[in-house]
């Protein structure tokens, strides 16, 4: 592990870096090189695609890739005849190449190609051999994607592969009453970042949206592409929510690129008075309605954007590492101690950062679906023969443990000696060998303002020497005259 958070985080940095040249592509090829401009610089600066860029996680590089497939396709659409005479097998390749790389990353890859598919059936009339060339390619993904399935577990448990455990049950899922407003709230992340409030996000997201619509390309077979890519962008999120993952805009972030271009196109259209505004607002609008309605519109982006750059630089924002809970950890750890992680994704923010010399233990090993309530016994009494002392770090709790049943076991099973928290994960540390030696604790008795009496009637205490990081264990037994009716601190 390492605590330097640069080399870590570079080759996102890189890629979201890569991602803006390949937005000013897109939109040259969908509208000119002005919107071109204006796009590069809207993605330089969203919140969205600016915060994964600086994450060491996939979604920098998934976004860049999705993308880039995109712009191929849209790219091709666009500069073909009839004859399609543009569909060269340099493109067909790269595309292919992209495709693949990009479902491996992250099952949003499989759902672009489904959207270019789509798309491309659409105007098979007008693009047959854009038809046949993405249709091919998903022949191909088909048979590359096979073997990977056989080693990717992680993808296979969130698909809901048959040779996954199908008798752990998964997370509650929401009811669809409540998806209209989770997906207001995914796009509103989507426009200002994680964890935008709804006040601001819901807004900002209805505003860029509108932008979008009205900035979508106007030549028929290119907007039928846009509209295939857009609704698969947006199905990942719908497959997050069946699949109950938590609500955020991060299911979105392939969506994002293409919609703030779009949007871009729209602000541009709305303040430069074009014939698309008028035929699709009103015949005869007058200039200054478009630019109003460009001014709103814009006005509620930034309601949610701002405020995301405020928080950023100004000192409130904290990236999702346990820096100081690892530090802690390789501090105070002693030989005989071992680390249990909840989930996958938390060992790998935990790998990051962490320089001790412990080795870590994942349960469960893979989400969806959540910890299987039989395993929690056998896997934890290993561990706790194995080691004597358990540092506990619990986050990611509502896909991976969301009834708490592992720190349930702990507390029941162990001893809880230290318990410190930060904005991103809980820490505790737990002794998991009874004393070896105690003294006893004499016999007192106080009353409670309720008027009972409490008497300690006997107790042990450790009597080892303590180290540092360590605390003093107690078994204590209590008697009350009468019953207890209020809360007593003892």
């Amino acid at each position: 592990g390492t605590t330097d958070g640069v080399v870590l985080r570079s080759l996102s940095v890189v890629i979201g870096t890569l991602t803006i040249p390949i937005a000013w592509g897109v939109a040259r090829d969908l509208y000119d090189p002005r919107i071109a401009r204006w796009a590069a610089i809207a993605i330089a600066i969203a919140p969205l695609p600016v915060f994964y860029s600086r994450e060491a996680r996939m979604y920098a590089l998934a976004t860049a890739v999705t993308l880039a497939s995109t712009w191929i396709v849209l790219r091709t659409a666009s500069s073909m005849d009839t004859a399609d005479s543009r569909w060269t097998r340099v493109q067909w390749v790269g595309y292919t190449l992209l495709t693949i790389g990009g479902a491996t990353i992250h099952y949003s890859g499989l759902l672009a190609l489904a959207g270019h598919l789509a798309g491309a059936l659409w105007i098979r009339h007008d693009r047959p051999r854009l038809w046949r060339g993405v249709a091919a390619t998903g022949a191909v993904l088909a048979v590359a994607i096979i073997p990977w399935l056989a080693i990717a577990t992680g993808m296979r448990a969130t698909i809901g592969f048959p040779f996954s455990d199908v008798s752990v049950a998964s997370d509650p899922r929401a009811p669809l009453a409540t998806w209209p407003a989770a997906i207001l709230t995914a796009l509103g992340d989507m426009t200002g970042g994680p964890e935008t409030p709804a006040w601001r996000g819901w807004p900002g997201a209805i505003g860029l949206v509108t932008l979008a619509v009205i900035g979508a390309p106007t030549v028929r077979a290119v907007r039928r592409l846009w509209i295939g890519s857009a609704i698969a962008g947006a199905t990942v999120l719908l497959v997050a929510l069946a699949l109950a993952k938590p609500v955020q805009g991060r299911y979105l972030s392939g969506l994002a690129p293409l919609v703030i271009i779009s949007a871009v196109a729209g602000m541009v259209r709305l303040f430069a008075h074009s014939d698309v505004t008028r035929r699709a607002l009103q015949t005869g609008m007058s200039r200054w309605s478009g630019r109003w309605l460009g001014a709103c519109l814009g006005a509620s982006v930034a309601l949610a954007v701002v405020p995301f750059w405020i928080t950023y630089y100004g000192g409130d924002y904290q990236r999702a590492d346990y820096r100081s809970l690892t530090r802690r950890i390789s501090a105070l750890e002693q030989p005989g101690d071992a680390v249990l992680l909840t989930g996958p994704w938390q060992a790998w923010y935990y790998d990051y950062t962490y320089d001790g010399g412990l080795w870590h233990t994942v349960l469960p090993s893979t989400v969806p679906p959540p910890i299987d309530p039989a395993t929690i016994g056998p896997r934890l009494t290993q561990l706790a023969s194995e080691n004597r002392r358990l540092w506990f770090l619990q986050a990611g709790l509502g896909q991976a443990d969301p009834e708490h049943r592992v720190e349930a076991w702990l507390n029941h099973h162990a001893w809880p000696v230290l318990r410190e928290t930060s904005q991103n994960a809980v820490l505790t540390l737990f002794e998991t060998s009874s004393p070896k030696e105690t003294i006893p604790i004499n016999p007192s008795a106080f009353r409670t303002p309720s008027g009972a009496t409490i008497t300690l009637a006997s107790g042990s205490m450790d009597a080892d020497q303590i180290h540092g990081g360590n605390a003093v264990r107690m078994s204590l037994t209590f008697e009350a005259s009468s019953a207890v009716t209020t809360d007593t601190a003892i």
